[in-house]
């Protein structure tokens, strides 16, 4: 828990439009925050002092909420860059994003492809309906849905998500390949503590279903 004394600012940025997928969302920040110790360490400073957070022209960001304890939830879209929104399951953000940035920020680079954000989003975009679906089966290769697309029309979103997961699944099978056995027995001990739960027929696999953007593999 936090001292009674901390100060807590919550930077909103609506990148993440399903209900599941926070661990991944989370864990894709704090690696983009620890490339950007300059930006940080002024958001902290900002934060502990009480100071006003400002955009790019030097306007001040309204404190959108205040909770308990003097929680302060802002808009983060005008403070942060361009990477940590490559995982943005929503155009519509992004859009917010490059009209709360300087001019020109969103045809800038993002990657060693040399993305933009734009083109980044619509690499990965797919066309997914959001439930509820109709089961019509369920055996041992998962869920069997159909949904009826008069009734729910399909939304268009960026799977990136999905694929970074994949990337952090093979960082970790590449690490143990090469790790001692002591260096392993210390990983699979850190992971006991989550108390993870095996794979079953509820968590279909995203990649080859028609439906989301909620399904518990997000």
């Amino acid at each position: 828990m936090l001292p009674s004394k901390a100060k807590t600012t919550l930077l909103c940025l609506s990148t993440q439009k399903a209900q599941t997928g926070c661990k991944i969302f989370a864990l894709s920040a704090t690696s983009k925050a620890a490339e950007q110790q300059t930006l940080m360490d002024d958001l902290h400073h900002r934060n502990v002092n009480g100071d006003a957070f400002e955009d790019w022209s030097g306007n001040e960001i309204p404190i959108a909420a205040v909770g308990d304890g003097g929680i302060r939830m802002i808009d983060g879209k005008p403070l942060l860059p361009a990477q940590f929104f490559k995982h943005s399951q929503s155009s519509g953000t992004l859009g917010q994003w490059a009209e709360a940035n300087q001019p020109g920020s969103a045809a800038a680079a993002i990657n060693t492809r040399g993305e933009m954000i734009g083109d980044r989003y619509s690499r990965h975009a797919s066309e997914r309906h959001p439930w509820p679906f109709v089961i019509l089966e369920m055996d041992q290769r998962g869920l069997r849905g159909t949904v009826d697309p008069k009734v729910i029309e399909p939304r268009r979103l960026s799977t990136s998500l999905e694929q970074k997961r994949l990337v952090y699944l093979q960082r970790a099978i590449d690490f143990l390949r090469v790790a001692s056995k002591d260096e392993s027995r210390q990983f699979v001990k850190r992971l006991e503590r989550f108390h993870l739960k095996e794979t079953d027929i509820s968590t279909p696999n995203l990649r080859s279903q028609p439906w989301g953007p909620d399904p518990y593999t997000l």
